[in-house]
């Protein structure tokens, strides 16, 4: 398993009957069963081993195979997507199909009305969820956002859907914080707040501090804008909060600003009546439009006014130009 010292002993002293096993005819043979089984790379089964010792001392066919085989059932789950739920959470190599598993996915399943395909997408995307108790960890967040966010059963669920990360956030610790802090920032009223989660559920995995002040200082820095005015844009694109001011905001601005000559508040002026502006790309929307506007001795300004515009009806309005008739 090409394990550092530190992992040896991690195994050794988390199952220490293994010490007891046969290398040759229990050990080896185990590990190549699962491996195999999941079709593992060495570096996925170092992990589930040093995650998980217990799993060199259980059964592959009496005892690990039939569970596997019990999920993935279940959850319809692919090869490829049974192996990434393992990785993801080895100790599931340990629990009971019939006494922990399969309880856990019926009562997460009935309390969020999940299909069946929105279901294992949960459990794909966030394995942990299966280790995670449900009346003492997920219902009582589950009801706790709810009622923070005064969210319908079909809200909550399409939040948890897009954002299946929210389950592993603690309320009390990560989420209320987060909330109460970014609606002081932008003076939100609760039906605000409630609007930019829902189109935005993973700001709920967004540190405050760390990601979401900076670049709403950011951005209202290199505007000028006023806080109604930063307010506006969250509320008209809520999606700002996921961007990155350093790679994706600032550069767009900065060539917005030279490519068209405009002042500052021209500029901020246009962000501010269309905030989705920030939304588009640089190098496939802006710059192959601006481009063109110039080839054509046409005001640029208009890409920003036609943004909303597919490129044939973009082009085909500049003037029969050679690029208009693409």
């Amino acid at each position: 398993l090409a394990l550092s010292d530190a992992q040896l002993r991690k195994v050794v002293v988390a199952q220490p009957p293994v010490l007891g096993y046969s290398f040759k005819s229990n050990i080896a043979p185990s590990v190549d069963a699962l491996q195999s089984e999941l079709k593992l790379s060495e570096a996925q089964m170092r992990k589930v081993v040093v995650s998980q010792p217990g799993v060199l001392g259980l059964s592959i066919t009496s005892n690990i195979g039939p569970k596997l085989n019990a999920l993935q059932s279940r959850l319809a789950l692919s090869d490829e997507e049974l192996r990434k739920v393992v990785v993801g959470l080895p100790q599931v190599l340990s629990y009971s199909f019939e006494s922990n598993m399969a309880p856990k996915l019926d009562g997460l399943q009935s309390r969020l009305a999940l299909s069946d395909a929105q279901l294992r997408k949960v459990v794909v995307l966030l394995p942990p969820v299966l280790g995670l108790s449900l009346h003492s960890n997920i219902f009582p967040k589950l009801d706790a956002l709810q009622s923070r966010l005064a969210l319908s059963d079909a809200e909550l669920q399409r939040m948890v859907v897009a954002r299946p990360q929210t389950l592993s956030l603690s309320f009390e610790s990560n989420v209320a914080p987060s909330l109460d802090a970014l609606q002081s920032r932008l003076a939100l009223s609760d039906e605000e707040l409630r609007k930019v989660l829902l189109t935005l559920p993973s700001v709920l995995g967004l540190s405050f501090e760390t990601n979401v002040s900076p670049s709403l200082d950011a951005l209202q820095s290199r505007l000028a804008l006023s806080d109604a005015q930063l307010k506006r844009v969250v509320l008209l694109l809520p999606t700002v909060l996921g961007y990155s001011f350093e790679s994706n905001i600032s550069p767009k601005l900065d060539y917005l600003q030279s490519a068209l000559a405009l002042p500052l508040d021209a500029l901020r002026d246009r962000v501010v009546r269309f905030p989705p502006l920030l939304g588009y790309s640089h190098t496939q929307r802006f710059q192959p439009r601006i481009d063109a506007c110039h080839a054509a001795g046409v005001d640029a300004t208009i890409v920003l006014s036609r943004i909303t515009m597919t490129d044939a009806r973009f082009y085909a309005a500049l003037d029969g130009s050679g690029r208009g008739a693409e």
